[in-house]
């Protein structure tokens, strides 16, 4: 057991990629995954841990995919890279009460 960890309950990982995507439009996948294990608290995460929220493992469709989207754009910013954006349904999952307390904080952690 990890000391300091958040305790999850069943959708809140959902729900904050939904309310990150939602603050940080066209975020990159790997950035999304960071987010979310700093704001569980998890100090020494492996690169794949909750990487199955964010990435298209094994040519598989991925089990979100109704929920945000992958977005490619060939800009001088994103360089071709992928990256996320929420779908219509999506924005059912997200927090307005998150996404205002992830504003106004700069450690997720903090949340």
């Amino acid at each position: 057991m990890i000391p300091n960890r958040r305790k999850i309950k069943r959708g809140d990982n959902l729900r904050f990629i939904a309310s990150y995507l939602f603050l940080n439009p066209l975020a990159k996948p790997a950035e999304v995954r960071k987010a979310l294990v700093k704001h569980n608290r998890i100090p020494f995460a492996h690169h794949s841990h909750y990487s199955e929220y964010v990435y298209n493992n094994c040519g598989r469709q991925p089990p979100y995919e109704h929920l945000w989207a992958r977005a490619t754009k060939n800009t001088n910013e994103s360089r071709g890279r992928i990256q996320l954006q929420l779908t219509t349904r999506g924005m059912g999952y997200v927090d307005l009460a998150l996404v205002e307390r992830m504003r106004n904080c700069d450690d997720y952690a903090k949340l």
